[in-house]
């Protein structure tokens, strides 16, 4: 009967992967003994009875994934000189579709540390996240590289949203219980410092081919904010005199969220587990120079001037190359930026559902589903493995379905003191791929003694009163 309970159950999961539409690889594999573990899911902290995770190093974390396109299909051999490389602006054009993406994100945690009273663990981490999404129509590409030499007579430059940047600092405060021997919950209380956003409401921008003349209808609102980033961009120096610049470092302080996590694990029986958890249920409210990007007349047919730049000048300064492209953007989609004096955002918030289970002692079969909001949009993926088990070594090898079929990944920790993992979308060449992320970290971690039962047996006295006699 098991038997049959678990092939229906991978049976679904198989049938759900049809469903998938976006991925974003990497943080999805994880062992929940390791400490970093309470970052997906609250009530995972592992058998530690006390950990700290070193400095900058606990965990790095790296990731990028794209709708198709990969590193190769921009940047490959020149046909003409084998030894050199060329910017392939044509392929590239040809593997793109009518709506693009291109997702990039960074995870540092500097600094974490947890211990364990009893059933109760008790946590601390903080991290600097940066979330980031970029969706952009082929239309918008051909216009910017090849002009307005279009037959057809209607086209999609922006549509929905365009951009989607998140970058912030977290402090979570975190506990778990172990309620009884099979359920165990966990939550964290979270306050954000922002440090820089960009938010797309309304990015809507067409243009009309009609009588020779092309007109611009435009419905665009993007709200900006940054501190960090302004500061890095102006060129002002955050250390001066040796001393640091209150005005600027209150910049940070002004961009303030918070939020929450929560999980629960749940065991089935001796070898199976089921987990849930919300990761990020929370909101940051910006203020640090914060601006607003909008049409000046909004849906009103406007005639268009044109891009005043050109990609063969990408070469001699490619940091001109995009302030002519923003400022051409601008003027040519009839746009204005004016002071905001605030605005509040969502932090993207992660949902996990876990199911492992245990054969053979020590091996494992295991799935994880994530859903992910962001940019007013929802993504989600389905990752399966295999993963083997000892108290010093953990192994696991696995692939994530979404978008595409091919999606490996493998990940290894030793003692839960160092772990590593990787993951590749569809090609394990890096050029070839279309997203490409890996983590790894560093903790100081102390098991728990494991205490052992002992059963005692209690014997019923002899009657050795007639010794006596």
């Amino acid at each position: 009967m098991r038997n049959i309970r678990i092939i229906v159950l991978f049976a679904s999961l198989l049938a759900f992967v049809s469903t998938l539409n976006a991925q974003r690889l990497g943080d999805a594999v994880y062992f929940s003994s390791l400490p970093q573990a309470s970052q997906y899911n609250p009530a995972f902290h592992g058998d530690n009875s006390f950990y700290l995770s070193i400095p900058a190093l606990g965990k790095l974390g790296f990731n990028f994934n794209t709708s198709g396109f990969a590193w190769h299909d921009f940047v490959n051999q020149h046909p003409d000189y084998k030894d050199s490389l060329r910017l392939d602006f044509e392929g590239f054009d040809k593997k793109l579709k009518d709506n693009n993406y291109f997702d990039l994100g960074f995870t540092d945690e500097i600094l974490g540390f947890g211990f364990k009273i009893g059933k109760n663990h008790f946590s601390f981490d903080v991290l600097l996240n940066v979330e980031t999404k970029l969706s952009f129509s082929k239309g918008l590409f051909d216009l910017i590289v090849y002009g307005t030499d279009y037959k057809d007579k209607h086209m999609n430059i922006f549509d929905k949203k365009l951009l989607d940047v998140n970058a912030y600092v977290s402090y979570a405060l975190g506990l778990f219980r172990e309620i009884n021997d099979k359920l165990t919950v966990g939550g964290n209380l979270k306050m954000y410092m922002g440090l820089a956003n960009v938010s797309s409401k309304k990015t809507n921008v067409h243009l009309d081919f009609r009588n020779d003349k092309i007109q611009t209808l435009s419905d665009v609102e993007i709200n900006t904010a940054n501190s960090f980033i302004h500061w890095y961009m102006t060129g002002d120096n955050l250390f001066k005199d040796g001393s640091v610049e209150n005005d600027d470092f209150k910049l940070s302080l002004n961009n303030m969220g918070f939020g929450f996590d929560v999980g629960a694990s749940y065991k089935l029986n001796e070898d199976m587990q089921l987990s849930f958890s919300l990761v990020d249920v929370g909101y940051i409210k910006w203020k640090s120079n914060a601006n607003t990007v909008r049409s000046k007349h909004p849906n009103t047919p406007v005639e268009f001037s044109g891009i005043r730049t050109s990609y063969n000048n990408i070469g001699d300064d490619i940091d001109q190359y995009l302030d002519d492209i923003v400022d051409s953007l601008k003027y040519a989609f009839d746009l204005e930026t004016v002071e905001n004096s605030g605005y509040t955002t969502m932090v993207p918030t992660k949902v996990y559902l876990g199911y492992s289970w245990e054969f053979f002692s020590h091996n494992y079969l295991n799935a994880l589903y994530k859903g992910r909001f962001i940019g007013g949009g929802y993504e989600n993926s389905l990752m399966l493995n295999y993963s083997f088990k000892m108290k010093y070594f953990q192994l696991s090898l696995g692939n994530t379905f979404a978008s595409k079929f091919f999606n490996p990944n493998v990940f290894v920790s030793l003692a839960d003191i160092f772990y590593f993992g990787a993951s590749f979308a569809s090609s394990l060449n890096a050029a070839d791929a279309s997203g490409l992320s890996f983590q790894f970290g560093f903790n100081v971690a102390l098991k728990s003694k494991t205490e052992k039962k002992t059963q005692v047996e209690d014997t019923p006295k002899q009657d050795v009163s007639f010794l006596e006699k």
